[in-house]
């Protein structure tokens, strides 16, 4: 898997699961460590800043609503 793929994977996992939708971004995020072909600080990394974004969205739909 290219690890361009697998950062984008894990980020769009990590913003849905922060969001209303349910997604499993921790079943992504320890698939993605067992693999052991990617550094464990970027993978927590781009999971955090995924769910720290889609959390944002909610904050941003509960202002609006």
């Amino acid at each position: 898997m290219d690890a361009l793929a697998a950062y984008a994977g894990l980020f769009i996992v990590a913003f849905l699961a922060a969001t209303l939708l349910p997604a499993q971004s921790e079943a992504v995020l320890l698939g993605l460590l067992t693999l052991d072909h990617y550094p464990a600080l970027i993978l927590l990394t781009v999971a955090s800043i995924g769910n720290v974004l889609g959390s944002c969205v909610n904050y941003g739909v509960g202002r609006v609503l």
